[in-house]
């Protein structure tokens, strides 16, 4: 009789402990690689989640009944400048012209926010075109196509 007592004890903790809509308990983790620095949502299953995305700053929605613990976010990726909790989301703030990817992993999302293409490649001006009054009749000819030359 003592031990049905006690195992009925026991099932009224762990059923007291899971209350009907209990939230689910997110964990976050970063790291750095080459190239770019990554956030992980360990969700327990796969969550549905979309992502907005403005200049500097990106937008994880997740389903309700999660709660991102974001304790596990105090060390930041370089080119991670903020995460917070927005409305209806987590807000991630990131660095000059870095831009993001993101997926699932089993149940997990990963956001890899990528580092900024190196300056040179980025702010090399292009050469303006030449007004076609400025081309020698040669040079438009030897750098039109075949059909084009023909045509002109």
């Amino acid at each position: 009789m003592r031990a049905r007592g006690i195992g009925l004890g026991l099932l009224l903790l762990l059923l007291a402990g899971a209350p009907a809509g209990a939230e689910t308990r997110v964990g976050v983790r970063t790291g750095d690689h080459p190239g770019f620095g990554r956030i992980v949502f360990d969700w327990p299953a796969a969550p549905a989640y979309r992502v907005e995305e403005r200049e500097g700053v990106a937008i994880l929605r997740f389903p309700p009944g999660g709660v991102v613990d974001l304790a596990g976010a105090r060390r930041l990726p370089r080119n991670l400048l903020g995460v917070r909790e927005a409305e209806g989301g987590i807000e991630l703030r990131l660095a000059p012209g870095a831009r993001i990817r993101h997926f699932r992993n089993g149940p997990k999302v990963a956001v890899d926010i990528l580092d900024p293409l190196p300056e040179t490649a980025a702010a090399a001006p292009r050469p303006p075109a030449l007004p076609a009054a400025e081309r020698s009749p040669a040079a438009g000819a030897a750098s039109a196509p075949p059909a084009a030359a023909a045509a002109g």
